[in-house]
């Protein structure tokens, strides 16, 4: 806590109000035994239950604060390996007044619930095998933005915090759609990701172009992952063997980096792609390995 207050006094633009407040609201965080609410937000504190809801409806950009406290508290962080991890969480809410309630699918249960979604963007550290949140923001999708739109808004608000402690940001599955690559990829982040198991990949054409009039060939035959063909074997990782290829993604609309990760005993394969071609295939696993 007394690196949070002088972080607070010194390094954010906030006035002495809301420094106040938000050491009152930590210390508080910390002394509650069971569920936080506002309610018990004023059982354990000097301020009144009206005083909570009226700064939270304010609304105050912690994610500054959170970096500071990595700045103060980790030694040589220009020095550290660092990733930028996003996903999505799903909190069930049994109640029918909560803002942003709806229907979502739970990957932990495997099944709709009545709940709220909030998108959760962390720092991950390499060297340490640690994650750091950031910030998190409550999704609500409807007709004038889909979730894709939301997220990159989130991350279009934060991207210079971002940026200037790394490039790469690995997401899952569900991520690895159009618009969404090209908005991060605008905003200059090199995506990490996964494919389907039958993913619309083509060979790139690397022959003589015809001459004349007409659009140029820029692909030619869909891949298949279970063979070999245009793949480029890399080596061993754990019980894994690693491949890469660079494939043009129909559904992408561009060229990507693809590496493909077959078990030794199953033969199960992963393919996993990265937008930067550049970006060697082992720091592509590695990387989407520590998402987890």
């Amino acid at each position: 806590m007394i690196i949070t207050t002088a972080i607070l006094a010194k390094k954010l633009l906030l006035n002495r109000p809301q420094q106040i407040f938000l050491s009152t609201l930590f210390q508080t965080i910390l002394t509650i035994p069971g569920r936080i609410n506002f309610l018990s937000l004023s059982q354990y504190s000097s301020l009144s239950e009206r005083t909570f809801r009226r700064w939270f409806s304010r609304g105050i950009e912690l994610l500054t604060l959170n970096i500071e406290l990595l700045l103060s508290t980790l030694k040589k962080i220009n020095q550290r390996e660092w990733i930028i991890a996003i996903d999505s969480v799903i909190l069930e809410k049994s109640g029918k007044a909560t803002y942003g309630l709806c229907r979502l699918w739970s990957s932990t249960v495997k099944s709709l619930i009545n709940g709220i979604e909030f998108h959760c963007i962390s720092l991950v550290d390499i060297t340490a095998q640690t994650a750091f949140h950031l910030t998190a923001k409550q999704i609500i999708s409807n007709d004038e933005q889909t979730k894709i739109e939301a997220y990159l808004h989130q991350l279009d608000t934060v991207k210079e915090n971002l940026l200037a402690h790394t490039i790469y940001m690995v997401a899952d599955g569900f991520y690895a759609k159009k618009s969404f690559i090209d908005g991060v990829t605008e905003m200059g982040f090199v995506l990490i990701s996964k494919l389907r198991c039958d993913a619309d990949l083509r060979y790139i054409y690397k022959g003589v172009q015809r001459k004349g009039r007409g659009r140029k060939r820029k692909y030619e035959g869909k891949v298949n992952p279970e063979n070999r063909k245009g793949f480029n074997y890399i080596g061993m990782e754990a019980n894994y063997k690693i491949y890469e290829g660079v494939f043009y993604g129909i559904r992408f609309k561009r060229n990507i980096k693809v590496v493909k990760l077959e078990e030794n005993e199953t033969g199960v394969i992963t393919l996993l792609f990265s937008t930067d071609l550049k970006v060697p295939a082992k720091t592509i696993a590695k990387y989407y390995h520590y998402r987890f």
